[in-house]
């Protein structure tokens, strides 16, 4: 693997932790029902997976690794963290088409034009600059496969500035003691969800007490709050950086929830996060004009 700056060492430090963690944990269960999921997230059938050459970028604990190999993609897993390649070659070991990788998104070691199937989930806006990574990945989808992402969606300038401020603090923090701390972001009152959620990123806690359910937010909170880059995005920025790659076919996978701006800005159009998906011309003629 290339060498990676401070930055980028901290985010292989942060996700290590908690890819350790949660195997440890047995939070991320890999189970059937994640086909399901991943096939909701995409929007593509899964007719369209059996034999297809699939990446998947930033595999973390093998979830989405595990669902394309049940599809019957022939995998490659690539992920920064020595855990989470541990964990994405433990969950393919009955796949004979399962390859793992550990490799920065910033310096891919895999050739042009290698897969149908490219996605990266959760993963870009953790890199230094989002669009450039998002480039990087363009070039190994061959013509007529398909490149999927999902990252972070921009809510209001106040509710990220002191979102960072207070990742900021907690990055001082030690890797358990953040991973404790991130417990307290999970609200149990109503009211001050409602309130907190417009200029703090919180969770609410409201809705469940099943210990999974807590335990799993307590995850997400630390995926959050911790690593050095955590950028934000609109759904039509994002559509169009696939325009300008000269894709075409592009879909936002999770349709635009909310129209209210009071809404919006607490919660963004999509509710948070933007799922995109786009496909390679066949023959590449300039940029075409792709669709939402």
């Amino acid at each position: 693997m290339s060498t990676l700056t401070s930055g980028e060492r901290h985010v292989q430090r942060v996700f290590d932790y908690e890819h350790r963690r949660a195997r440890e944990s047995r939070l991320l269960d890999i189970q059937p029902g994640l086909v399901t999921q991943l096939l909701g997230d995409v929007q593509l059938p899964a007719t369209w997976f059996p034999g297809k050459d699939a990446l998947d970028v930033g595999c973390g604990t093998g979830r989405w690794s595990y669902a394309l190999a049940e599809l019957g993609a022939h995998v490659t897993a690539l992920d920064l963290t020595a855990a989470g390649c541990h964990a994405t070659r433990r969950v393919l070991e009955p796949y004979a088409a399962g390859h793992v990788v550990q490799a920065n998104v910033g310096s891919l070691p895999l050739p042009p034009e290698s897969f149908d199937f490219v996605m990266a989930w959760g993963v870009l806006h953790h890199t230094p600059n989002t669009l450039r990574s998002f480039e990087r990945l363009v070039p190994l989808v061959r013509p007529g496969g398909v490149l999927y992402v999902m990252v972070y969606e921009w809510t209001n300038r106040a509710k990220h500035l002191l979102t960072d401020a207070l990742r900021l603090v907690l990055r001082q923090l030690p890797e358990e003691q953040r991973y404790h701390v991130c417990k307290y972001l999970i609200i149990k009152n109503s009211e001050l969800v409602f309130y907190l959620q417009h200029l703090l990123k919180v969770y609410d806690g409201t809705q469940t007490s099943a210990q999974y359910d807590l335990a799993a937010m307590q995850f997400d909170a630390y995926d959050a709050y911790s690593p050095r880059w955590n950028h934000v995005h609109t759904w039509r920025e994002v559509r169009e950086w696939f325009g300008d790659a000269g894709f075409v076919d592009i879909t936002l996978t999770h349709p635009v929830r909310y129209t209210d701006p009071k809404v919006v800005w607490a919660n963004g159009e999509c509710g948070g996060a933007v799922h995109m998906r786009g496909t390679k011309p066949l023959v590449q003629s300039g940029v075409e004009e792709g669709r939402s």
